[in-house]
């Protein structure tokens, strides 16, 4: 047929009449949105200002209750020392203190005293300290006391017991009883070295009993 071309004989490589020539058009591609655009982005960007912005309008005012709390914390600590010393700063002469239910005032003390024994003269190792007490029973039910629940220390710590040499000297505190309510006014007798001058006395309402102090200084 004249003007029919079979698609069929043409040359490898030919392209047929009436197509277009080369490879067809492909259509244009989108552009991509940047990263920095896309909407989980912007809701980054909007929390970390929202935290930026809180972070700035609180810095105030945990500053200030730092302040606060360091300032109380001082008033604390000044007051807690306070109450420390006081604690530690113990009674002295004429101060009752108390052990379990007794109660005890060192009335005086005295080193380099001379002991008169009703049946014999006593000569100490050292010196004779005497300490004047008065013990009262604060308890319900009857107390024993004796002068072996009064200890006296030095300033090196050295610990003295008192003298059984002075158990039958007039006034001597030993086993005594006190009812409830009632209390005794007597003596006890420390023999320490020469030139030792003991400085605080310690008291025992029982064996068990914590130690009330008393300075004798």
């Amino acid at each position: 047929m004249p003007g029919y071309v079979d698609p069929y004989s043409q040359v490898p490589g030919q392209q047929p009449p009436g197509y277009p020539q080369g490879p067809y058009p492909r259509p244009p591609k989108k552009p991509k949105k940047s990263v920095w655009k896309r909407w989980w982005m912007i809701c980054i960007y909007i929390i970390l200002g929202l935290s930026v912005i809180a972070n700035l309008g609180g810095g105030g005012s945990d500053a200030a209750s730092s302040g606060s709390s360091a300032a109380t914390d001082s008033k604390g600590k000044q007051a807690t020392t306070k109450e420390t010393n006081a604690a530690e700063k113990k009674a002295g002469i004429g101060t009752p203190v108390t052990s379990d239910e007794l109660t005890m005032t060192v009335t005086a003390f005295k080193c380099g005293v001379s002991v008169a024994d009703p049946i014999e003269d006593l000569s100490p190792q050292g010196q004779f300290c005497k300490m004047s007490v008065t013990i009262k029973n604060d308890g319900s039910d009857q107390a024993t006391v004796d002068d072996s629940q009064i200890k006296v220390k030095d300033a090196k710590g050295n610990e003295y017991s008192t003298s059984s040499d002075t158990v039958f000297v007039d006034g001597s505190i030993f086993l005594k009883q006190i009812n409830p309510g009632n209390k005794l006014t007597g003596v006890a007798y420390y023999d320490v070295p020469v030139g030792t001058t003991p400085v605080t006395a310690e008291f025992r309402g029982s064996i068990l009993s914590s130690a009330a102090e008393v300075s004798l200084s």
